[in-house]
Parts: C-alpha cells; sequence; structure tokens
C-alpha cells in the first residue's frame, strides 16, 4: 500500500492526477488520456528510459571513451528508439492496445477447435 500510495503522490506533484477527499473520494487524471504521454509517466517513476543511462551521459561516452565506443552507442540507440516508441504513446494508446488485445483473445477463445 506504501508503495501504491509513493507512486500516486509522485504523480500528483507532477499534476498528472489528482485527489479528492471523502467518502467518493481517490485519485483521477488532470488531463484526457490522449495528452498524457507514457514517457513522461516511465520518466517520472523510474528515471532514465533505458537501464543504460540518460542520453547526455551515453554521448559523452561515445565521444570520450577510449574503448567501447561502440557498446555506448549501441545502447544510445536502444535508449533512442525506446524513447521515441514511450514518447510517442499515450495512456489512451495503450487503453486502445488493451482493449484490442482482449477482444483478440476473446475471439481466440470462442473459435471453434479446428481453427486453433
Amino acid at each position: 500500500m506504501k508503495f501504491l500510495e509513493a507512486i500516486l503522490l509522485a504523480l500528483k506533484n507532477a499534476r498528472i492526477v489528482k485527489s479528492r477527499r471523502g467518502r467518493e473520494g481517490g485519485y483521477e487524471l488532470r488531463r484526457p488520456p490522449a495528452e498524457i504521454v507514457v514517457g513522461d509517466v516511465v520518466r517520472l517513476l523510474d528515471g532514465p528510459l533505458a537501464p543504460f543511462g540518460d542520453a547526455a551521459e551515453l554521448t559523452r561516452l561515445v565521444r570520450t571513451e577510449p574503448r567501447h565506443a561502440g557498446l555506448f552507442e549501441l545502447f544510445l540507440d536502444v535508449r533512442n528508439a525506446a524513447a521515441a516508441i514511450l514518447d510517442n504513446t499515450t495512456l489512451a494508446d495503450l487503453l486502445e492496445r488493451d482493449r484490442r488485445i482482449l477482444v483478440a483473445r476473446h475471439e481466440e477463445a470462442d473459435a471453434p477447435p479446428e481453427t486453433k
């Protein structure tokens, strides 16, 4: 419970959600899901998008490391690819993905056995 409260507090401080007290209280989004980018939420909760470091640090390593510059460049490419996907996906997109997957699962479960 404390872990969830910490996440909600971070989202509230970042003005992504708002809280309401009382019997009907809870948390809700401040903006429509189509206006909230997944990359912003991930960065807020987890820090840099890739486990290899942030873009500035990786760029510095590519430019300065006498060994393994190619590896650092690869890590930078991975980080940039992840950022491109997450920064172009909204919460609304995520909800649509969930809906599409659940519909496909339901259709697969209802399909006749010979088509499975």
